[in-house]
């Protein structure tokens, strides 16, 4: 049975599209020139993997079910609440990307500001050893390839933000 909310879901359908287009825009905006020597540095390698990873996001499709034979505000509901929990699942992905991104991007700002316009060499040994061990300890827990669940802190901040823009959490529709 209808619940007369669906004017509602699709309202949070249009938050949660912008909020993904927004992080898109942002990832896409953590894009830098790499020097062809310092392509195998680890923030060039996150910056260029996350991009990739955005892309790869995009370019993924939403697939929606065939109606049945219930009325269409049933129709309607189930239709909307599929599109919620996509959007609310891409959303999330762009939200990880995006901060492991902008790591990179500020472990490149980091390393610049060691290097100061010059080449790597002995003098910059201590600053970008103090760089890189930054970056890992930032960048790792954002994204490990060996585990299997996002961490805590950033399903947290995700229904912090649902919750400050007045949703409830949990909910069934994200």
């Amino acid at each position: 049975m209808a619940d007369g909310l669906n004017d509602a879901r699709a309202l949070r359908v249009a938050e949660i599209i912008n909020d993904y287009r927004t992080l898109l825009v942002h990832i896409s905006q953590q894009d830098i020139p790499v020097p062809a020597e310092d392509i195998h540095e680890p923030g060039y390698e996150v910056i260029r993997e996350s991009l990739a990873a955005a892309q790869a996001l995009m370019s993924s499709n939403y697939t929606p079910v065939p109606p049945t034979g219930r009325n269409d505000a049933e129709t309607e509901k189930a239709e909307l609440r599929r599109v919620i929990l996509d959007g609310c699942a891409r959303r999330f992905q762009a939200h990880k990307i995006y901060l492991r991104a902008a790591a990179g991007r500020r472990w490149s700002i980091n390393r610049a500001n060691v290097l100061r316009g010059q080449r790597p060499n002995q003098t910059h040994t201590a600053g970008l050893k103090l760089v890189n061990d930054t970056f890992r300890q930032e960048e790792m827990p954002l994204f490990h390839k060996t585990k299997k669940f996002p961490p805590p802190p950033l399903i947290g901040t995700c229904f912090y933000y649902d919750a400050v823009d007045g949703y409830d959490i949990p909910t069934n529709d994200c």
